[in-house]
């Protein structure tokens, strides 16, 4: 589901709208647009969403300048019961 009032906003992703849609259907979500720090991140995947698509938060150095591929901190998004990306990714490694 991508936002187009939040689009290239870097304002953070509309999450009233996403908690809404995700009330009502019973298939995967994956939220895009608005996304513009590892705090909208974080606050997304407090909802129960599937993935998330971040495009001008890693291709952008920031909002209206130039590219630079930039990957946020993973230790600094939360998932779940996870406190790192990092936690996550070794949990599973042996699953």
């Amino acid at each position: 589901m991508t936002s187009i009032n939040k689009e290239g906003t870097w304002l953070g992703f509309d999450l009233d709208t996403i908690k809404n849609i995700e009330k009502h259907i019973n298939v995967p979500l994956i939220a895009h647009g608005g996304c513009g720090s590892e705090e909208d991140i974080n606050a997304l995947f407090k909802l129960d969403i599937c993935s998330l698509g971040i495009g001008s938060l890693v291709v952008y150095s920031k909002k209206d300048k130039g590219v630079l591929v930039n990957m946020p901190n993973r230790d600094n998004i939360i998932i779940g019961n996870y406190n790192t990306i990092g936690q996550l990714v070794s949990a599973h490694k042996n699953v």
